[in-house]
């Protein structure tokens, strides 16, 4: 048996050879084969030409067969264009072939090869229209998956471009950050520096209020805290570093280290001890003297 495909063109073109040569002889006419073309579009199928084969096979078994089993049917009774058939049998389910039953089973025939060709046209357009819309398919998905490739690429390559904005970013804030804190620092120091220089101002400002307070000693002598008088025992002259004259007073009852202590607590705060060591010796000398 030959294959589905195979199969359907010789069915086809043994419908059209039998409609060829049945209503050729319906019509009086001389059936004309019309091989070429029923099985032309058989010749470009595949496989080739095993489809075309077939198909002329099909006609041409039908065709004469056709004509061979029909030709009897229809004789002329001497007069032209007359057709008679064959006498009507006494079987009751006999139906004599006449030229009218002839036709309306070539048309039928017709028809239902018709109806085939258009299938066949419906289920290539059908074939057509799925293998468009699947390459249609088929390049939206390489166009997505370009345009997909085409935006990853370019995230990829503004990626270190941020990543060095980000650092650059860090680094200013971590350069205002040391900037903050040393504004806050300086501040600091300033606000310290400021209550010091009030605290030492408040306290000039109470220690002068004190000596005004306090009435003036006789010449000599020297006011003490608990309102006793000292008496001055000797006065040593001291020229400091900018030519500057001070006197170190030197009281009863009072040794030479005490009386230097004092001076230099009261003259060289910053540098008590350095004055110590340099004053001593020469108020030892001038007490000695």
């Amino acid at each position: 048996m030959p294959k589905p495909k195979v199969g359907d063109f010789c069915s086809i073109a043994m419908e059209q050879g039998f409609s060829d040569a049945c209503v050729a002889l319906c019509m009086d006419e001389k059936p004309v084969a019309r091989l070429a073309q029923s099985c032309r579009s058989a010749a470009v199928e595949m496989p080739r030409p095993t489809v075309r084969r077939w198909c002329e096979h099909g006609y041409r078994t039908a065709f004469d067969k056709t004509i061979n089993d029909l030709r009897e049917h229809f004789k002329p009774d001497g007069v032209a264009g007359t057709h008679h058939s064959y006498p009507r049998p006494s079987s009751s389910c006999f139906v004599p072939f006449t030229s009218l039953s002839c036709m309306a089973l070539a048309d039928q025939r017709q028809k239902v090869v018709q109806e085939r060709a258009d299938a066949a046209e419906a289920q290539r357009q059908a074939d057509i229209k799925a293998r468009t819309e699947q390459a249609a398919a088929a390049k939206d998905a390489r166009d997505a998956a370009a345009a997909a490739a085409a935006a990853a690429r370019v995230a990829s390559e503004a990626a270190p471009a941020a990543a060095k904005e980000a650092s650059g970013a860090g680094k200013a804030a971590k350069a205002s950050e040391k900037e903050a804190a040393a504004a806050e620092g300086a501040a600091s120091g300033a606000r310290k520096t400021l209550e010091t220089t009030a605290a030492k101002v408040v306290e000039d400002k109470a220690a002068a209020a004190a000596a005004a307070a306090t009435p003036a000693a006789p010449a000599g002598t020297e006011a003490t805290g608990t309102g006793t008088e000292r008496v001055v025992h000797a006065t040593i002259t001291i020229t400091v570093d900018d030519n500057n004259e001070t006197q170190l007073v030197v009281y009863e009852g009072q040794t030479a280290e005490e009386a230097v202590v004092e001076y230099c607590q009261t003259n060289a705060a910053d540098d008590t001890a350095g004055c110590i060591r340099q004053l001593l010796p020469v108020v030892i000398e001038k007490l000695g003297e």
